[in-house]
């Protein structure tokens, strides 16, 4: 990782192992270079959003990513669904690459311009981004506890493309968070379909059906412009298991291949027509239109749908190849020259998609701050090769303030580990046991559990100063297990406090070969203690001496005392 800002911040140290106390300073927020040249790629559409050679990038290849080209934007008071959802965001980049630079998350200015791929994170970054007129379209054909992951092709102020995550509620907006950040690329289980078979056995749909339409030449099939297929709308509902729906649009600039698919998509070729779409659904883009319900038969439960097949002699593609577990339904929307419509895809039966099970908490083991990064830390190791595996933490936020250094935090958690579960980041509650999850990290400036613990007395030096911020490992925070509290005084306490433990640890200040590393102090205070050398013997010589003094049984003091002390 690279650190570039230098400038040095005041420092007030208690127990350095557990404690320690920043003061807010000036200076430009680090991030990723802007110098480095783009090469003209964007987001195509939802399904390359992982895709190695977008935001994911090789840059010295090595076919292994080692840096993150992107940018999380948040609202100038983002509020703390906002806030968690970019932190998690943020966990899930860490964790995919080997290397990177901080300073994800910034401020929406649509004035801006970008070249770079941007996640509008909330409705009202979605309208600050200069994309007003998309708001209402969005959250219009949501329910309660649902949210809408939306793709935006390259336009003129965001040319590396964009997508936003928008929620009906707070409920909608981490639902789909959690989806991004946790399950994605996959529809739903992990090592299942993923959406780039859904998006390709579309597009092998659409091929089948214009390669056989018999009213056109064979001589002149390569001369017409072949159907675009996007992959736009996604919709995750927080109390149901399973993808709601999600939207493919086909894009024809021909009137007779329009047709064509037009009838393939009614199913007149492969079944049977049957219906309206079911009360109170619209279409998830910008225009409502008719729908025509198309029931297909279930695929293979066992046999992930939608993935290439090498065989040279498979069938041409139903509708039912299009149908992937646990999506329970599929809109296909098809625009032509002239007209536009949209086809519902739904299995005949209801996927009995399961929730997820109990999470399974790793054992605690105590630790200090130095290694707060490896194994044994917020990290275990598995099977044994020496590689972190398993995260134990949870980030439990409170409040909105620092939300620039809350999501690098979560990035450098993702970035040190090879394993972890989603989501990371929580809004806080005011549970009795928040270690349930994992590791807490409490973060914010008027934390609950963070009061709970000042008033148990187990959290001394944490009343700062205005500008002043605290990190602090509580041993025996909650029953036998442990936390760690991130907090301040102010917003700008708490900011430097998070960024510190997010660009600093387990440094001092400065990375770097030879620099002052947390051990390097937990040593020299351990071998002070314990006179391994000439300070802590002379001091100990001090105190033994005093004592002594003390001691003494004498009708006056002393007129001439003399001591020679041999230190090493």
């Amino acid at each position: 990782m690279r650190h570039p800002n230098s400038q040095r911040p005041a420092l007030l140290f208690g127990a350095l192992s557990a404690l320690l106390t920043l003061v807010a300073f000036p200076g430009p927020t680090s991030g990723q270079s802007s110098d480095v040249e783009r090469d003209g790629v964007f987001l195509q559409d939802l399904r390359s959003v992982l895709d190695t050679g977008v935001v994911l990038q090789d840059r010295n290849g090595d076919e292994v990513v080692d840096f993150i080209d992107a940018r999380i934007l948040l609202s100038s008071y983002p509020r703390e669904a906002e806030v968690a959802v970019a932190a998690n965001l943020a966990a899930r980049f860490g964790f995919e690459t080997s290397a990177m630079n901080l300073g994800l998350a910034e401020e929406v200015d649509g004035g801006r311009q970008r070249s770079e791929p941007v996640f509008l994170v909330g409705a009202g970054v979605v309208d600050g981004a200069g994309l007003a007129d998309h708001t209402d379209p969005l959250r219009g054909g949501l329910a309660p506890g649902q949210g809408i992951l939306a793709h935006y092709p390259e336009m003129e102020n965001l040319q590396g493309g964009a997508v936003a995550l928008v929620g009906y509620d707070a409920t909608g907006l981490l639902s789909v968070g959690d989806y991004l950040s946790g399950r994605y690329p996959n529809v739903w289980a992990p090592g299942g379909t993923t959406w780039r078979g859904v998006a390709e056995a579309v597009e092998g749909f659409v091929e089948a059906k214009v390669v056989a339409m018999d009213s056109i030449p064979g001589d002149t099939q390569g001369s017409l412009e072949k159907p675009q297929v996007f992959l736009d709308r996604i919709v995750v509902d927080g109390n149901r298991p399973g993808v709601s729906r999600a939207q493919v649009t086909v894009r024809v600039g021909d009137s007779s291949i329009y047709s064509v698919l037009e009838e393939a998509f009614l199913g007149t070729d492969t079944v049977e027509v049957s219906g309206e779409a079911e009360a109170g659904e619209e279409e998830m883009g910008p225009e409502k239109v008719g729908e025509e319900e198309v029931p297909v038969a279930d695929p293979d439960p066992e046999k992930p749908v939608a993935e290439a097949d090498s065989s040279p002699q498979k069938k041409a593609p139903s509708l039912a190849d299009l149908v992937s577990k646990d999506l329970h339904r599929l809109d296909i929307r098809l625009v032509g020259p002239e007209a536009f419509r949209t086809f519902p895809l739904r299995p005949e039966e209801p996927w009995n998609t399961k929730a997820d099970g109990a999470f399974r908490r790793p054992s605690d083991t105590p630790f200090s701050l130095p290694d707060l990064y490896s194994v044994g830390g917020l990290f275990r190791d598995t099977n044994r090769d020496l590689v972190p595996d398993e995260t134990n933490a949870v980030l439990s936020l409170s409040g909105t303030a620092g939300p620039s250094a809350v999501v690098d935090l979560a990035a450098r958690i993702g970035l040190e580990t090879a394993g972890m579960g989603f989501p990371l980041a929580r809004i806080a509650g005011q549970e009795n046991d928040p270690t349930e999850g994992g590791f807490p990290i409490l973060v914010g400036t008027d934390h609950y559990q963070i009061n709970r613990l000042r008033e148990e007395n187990k959290l001394p030096f944490s009343e700062v100063a205005a500008g002043q911020g605290f990190v602090q490992i509580v041993d025996g925070a909650f029953g036998e297990r442990g936390a760690l509290a991130v907090g301040g005084a102010d917003a700008p306490g708490l900011e430097a406090a998070a960024d510190w433990l997010a660009r600093r640890v387990p440094y001092l200040w400065t990375h770097g070969k030879g620099e002052f590393r947390l051990a390097d102090a937990e040593t020299q205070i351990r071998r002070f203690l314990q006179a391994r050398e000439g300070p802590g013997q002379v001091a100990l010589a001090m105190t033994k001496l005093d004592g002594w003094l003390g001691r003494l049984e004498v009708d006056q003091d002393p007129y001439r005392l003399e001591v020679e002390l041999a230190a090493q």
